[in-house]
């Protein structure tokens, strides 16, 4: 008698839970650390975007560096019938060299320890220099030494392609419109306890 009333008991309590999860899922992630250095990771969020009927081009930012790109499990909390039609995993993220590379004839401004500042096309550069011209034609060309002497260079925006944090970009079919809830599951590497 009392193992029945304390398994009811149990159950009861676990009710609400299971009301509440069917009304409005919980958000969040969580993390489960196993012992060769992975995890299992489980991601449950709203999109950011509403989505329409069809296919939706998805940017899901912040997934572990380490992601086991072919370990990933999608699901629609809001549309059971949504479904990843391609999945890539970017995660070519902003450095000196990468911006650098985008900006190939391309302005910029770069300012030197000394206080002189360099505005012009970037020709070319590599670990010691910059190559710079204020004009193709006429001139002139600047090369301007890298390293310590040069203590900013501007740039007029992030170029296209470049991330900021790991990103899976999907082609997300749905017949849905609106704010979706989604979960998603993969393994995450190299994650220790400190």
């Amino acid at each position: 008698m009392t193992r029945c009333t304390f398994a009811l008991i149990i159950v009861a309590a676990a009710m609400p839970s299971f009301a509440q999860e069917s009304a409005k899922p919980e958000t969040g992630v969580r993390l489960t650390v196993y012992n060769d250095n992975y995890a299992l990771v489980k991601d449950r969020r709203m999109l950011d975007d509403p989505l329409k009927q069809g296919i939706n081009l998805i940017r899901f930012r912040d997934v572990a560096g380490t992601i086991d790109a072919t370990s990933v499990y999608f699901r629609s909390l809001t549309d059971a019938e949504a479904s990843v039609v391609e999945q890539n995993y970017e995660f070519d993220l902003v450095n000196a060299d990468k911006l650098l590379r985008k900006y190939i004839d391309k302005p910029i401004t770069a300012h030197t320890a000394d206080g002189q500042m360099y505005e012009g096309t970037l020709m070319s550069f590599d670990q010691r220099q910059l190559v710079l011209a204020k004009d193709r034609e006429k001139g002139p060309i600047f090369m301007v030494e890298r390293g310590e002497n040069i203590k900013r260079i501007q740039f007029s925006s992030l170029p296209e392609g470049l991330l900021t944090r790991p990103t899976l970009v999907w082609e997300l079919a749905t017949g849905k419109e609106g704010k979706h809830i989604v979960e998603v599951s993969y393994i995450a590497n190299n994650i220790r306890w400190r």
